[in-house]
C-alpha cells in the first residue's frame, strides 16, 4: 500500500514473498511514487515470512520501520470495517507507520534470533515426533501377545 504524507492512496501493489519477485516490485513501487519524495517501507514482520524483503530492503539502503502488529490492530479496529483484509491491513500498516513514524523502531532482522528461533522451533518438532514415536510403539507393543517377539519367551 503506498500513501503520500495525507494519507493519500496513490496505489497498491501485490507480490509474491521470493528475493527473485523483490527487484520488479521496487521498480513498480518506484513508478507509483510522487516526485521528490523517497520510499520508506514499514513492515508488520521482520522476523518470519518477512525477514527475506526486510533484509533485502535493508542491504539495498532503504529505510525500513517494524511495525507492531498491536498497533495495526489498533488502527483497524478504529474503523467500522466488518472484514479483515490483507489490502486493509496494510493501508493499516501505513498508517501507522506516518502517524508513529519518530516512534517506531527501525527493522533489524538479527540473524542470531532467527537461527535460535529455528533451533528452536526444531528442537520442539523433534520432541513432539519423538513422543509421538513412543506413544506409536506402546500402543503397538500393547496390542500385540509377547510370544509373537522374536527372542521374547512368554
Amino acid at each position: 500500500m503506498i500513501l503520500n504524507c495525507f494519507y493519500e492512496k496513490l496505489g497498491e501493489i501485490t507480490f509474491p514473498n521470493a528475493p527473485g519477485q523483490f527487484e520488479a516490485a521496487i521498480a513498480e513501487l518506484g513508478r507509483l511514487k510522487q516526485k521528490n519524495t523517497s520510499l520508506i517501507f514499514g513492515l508488520e514482520d521482520i522476523s518470519a515470512y518477512g525477514r527475506t524483503l526486510t533484509v533485502y530492503l535493508i542491504k539495498r539502503k532503504f529505510k525500513v520501520k517494524h511495525v507492531n502488529a498491536a498497533l495495526v490492530a489498533a488502527e483497524r479496529r478504529s474503523y467500522n470495517v466488518l472484514h479483515k483484509t490483507d489490502s486493509f491491513d496494510a493501508e493499516c500498516a501505513a498508517r501507522v507507520l506516518l502517524s508513529k513514524f519518530d516512534k517506531l523502531p527501525d527493522a533489524d532482522p538479527q540473524d542470531k534470533f532467527w537461527v535460535l528461533k529455528n533451533l528452536v522451533a526444531r528442537r520442539r518438532f523433534i520432541v513432539k515426533m519423538n513422543i509421538s514415536l513412543k506413544n506409536h510403539l506402546h500402543s503397538f507393543l500393547a496390542g500385540q501377545p509377547l510370544r509373537s517377539w522374536r527372542g521374547i519367551r512368554a
